[in-house]
């Protein structure tokens, strides 16, 4: 039985984008993740008061690192995801700077530890989001486990959801579904997207 056609274009551009990312130079990576991270710097998505959830990258994905360091010095508080594996489920909990005390988990993701405080969803402010491929309606496309729309469909959540990737990830159309759940914005080294005005 074949796939259905939203899961097999998925997996398409799965595919199609993580060939992209094998042939990103290391170099490349580090410089593009500093561009990108001043161009967030620069841009009104931190206006708001609050929390910033960050992630800690897997390869071929942005490395936040200099970001956190300026919010940190800022005073902003800081998380982290942590993954609830046995239910699918992610939760906010802060972290200090640098990110001293991450534990490796599944696939290699680093996390802070099980005993790390919650941050309430409320006082979070700006949510920056992993994906594999977006679009300029802001429309994200992950590994495809589901963590982050099921946790960006939480009610209670009006942080503002910043997808972040590099620019070689932006195609002209991610295949969605209801489950998906789109962004306010998509951020990459060299744009800002914004839906309708592509700022």
């Amino acid at each position: 039985m074949s796939a259905p056609p939203i899961a097999a274009a998925k997996a398409a551009l799965r595919r199609e984008i993580q060939t992209r990312l094998r042939g990103l130079l290391a170099a490349d990576a580090a410089s593009w993740s500093e561009t990108l991270s001043r161009r967030l710097l620069s841009s009104d998505l931190f206006d708001r008061p609050g929390s910033v959830m960050l992630f800690t990258p897997l390869p071929g994905e942005v490395d936040l690192s200099p970001l956190a360091a300026v919010l940190h010095a800022e005073g902003r508080t800081l998380c982290l995801p942590r993954v609830g594996w046995e239910h699918g489920s992610l939760r906010p909990v802060a972290v200090g700077w640098p990110w001293d005390g991450l534990v490796e988990t599944r696939f290699g993701l680093r996390e802070p530890p099980e005993d790390a405080p919650s941050i309430p969803l409320g006082d979070l402010s700006a949510i920056l989001v992993p994906g594999l491929a977006f679009d300029k309606a802001a429309n994200r496309l992950g590994r495809g486990a589901g963590f982050y729309d099921r946790f960006l469909a939480r009610p209670g959540l009006t942080a503002r959801k910043v997808g972040v990737g590099f620019d070689l990830q932006v195609v002209a159309r991610v295949p969605t579904d209801a489950q998906d759940v789109p962004l306010d914005a998509v951020a990459t080294e060299r744009r800002i997207i914004v839906p309708a005005t592509d700022a």
